[in-house]
């Protein structure tokens, strides 16, 4: 399934789903699925965007991707918008995202739920630094402020991120202390933990070569592991990875067994 390109503005917009589940839907019976679905993208959008699937309740993704342009005002993710109880598994974004809030590789924000087997390539930028009276959007949305992560802009209910990892560049223009005056909100993986737990994440790791501006945040296993580049193409780093799921090759950055048009290593 591929969806066309579109142009509109509005909360939960999705290049597949708007708005998937509600919080009556808390019996697993009853959860929505999307399975090996693709979505080329060019969205421009409000809250709750996302390449998939703009804002996701009890439900999970798997087998899928997104490419292209997601652009929204907060909740800004490369496949989902907002997930509460979403599970993503072997699946993937590629491309750029422009937000202003909770922007992610992957999840704007994830509220409890998993993301496994799964990672974020391409670049992560601010959408509008001030807005019309110049002041800075992110000090005006306090108490989220910017949260802005390679994998996931904010976390929190234990959430967890295992096996995955994040190519995304995120903009070094973030940390303007004019657009950002808590540049602690900004990492490579995980803008911003809210009740992690020593398991939040586990195997899991980000290209700190591509983010050398970013700071790198503790706990790991809150926060991920930071590697160069050279690392995330040395096939040592990711022994505790399923080789049924991953294509691990020495040289080259691992790609999932299951899914086509990955250009993983068209990326130096």
């Amino acid at each position: 399934m591929k969806s066309p390109s579109a142009r509109k503005r509005g909360n939960a917009t999705g290049g597949l789903v708007g708005q998937m589940g509600d919080f009556e839907d808390v019996n697993p019976a009853f959860y929505n699925s999307i399975v090996a679905s693709q979505a080329i993208v060019d969205l421009n959008a409000g809250g709750r965007t996302g390449g998939l699937v703009g804002h996701m309740m009890y439900g999970d993704i798997e087998r899928s991707f997104a490419t292209g342009v997601v652009s929204g005002d907060s909740l800004v993710g490369g496949l989902v918008g907002q997930g509460s109880e979403a599970f993503v598994d072997t699946s993937y974004f590629e491309g750029v995202i422009y937000g202003d809030s909770r922007v992610g590789g992957l999840f704007g924000e994830a509220n409890a739920g998993n993301t496994s087997n799964s990672y974020a390539i391409g670049n992560l930028h601010p959408r509008s630094p001030t807005d019309d009276s110049g002041r800075s959007v992110c000090a005006n949305l306090s108490p989220f402020k910017c949260d802005f992560g390679g994998l996931i802009g904010q976390s929190h209910y234990a959430h967890r991120v295992q096996n995955s990892y994040s190519l995304m560049t995120v903009d070094p223009g973030i940390l303007n202390p004019q657009y950002n005056a808590e540049n602690d909100r900004v990492a490579g993986m995980i803008g911003r933990q809210l009740y992690g737990t020593t398991q939040s994440v586990v195997n899991s790791f980000f290209n700190q070569s591509f983010n050398t501006q970013i700071p790198v945040k503790t706990p790991t296993n809150q926060y991920g592991l930071g590697r160069t580049t050279q690392q995330l193409k040395t096939s040592s780093t990711f022994g505790a990875w399923s080789s049924s799921v991953w294509l691990i090759q020495s040289g080259k950055y691992p790609r999932l067994r299951d899914l086509p048009n990955q250009r993983l290593n068209e990326i130096d």
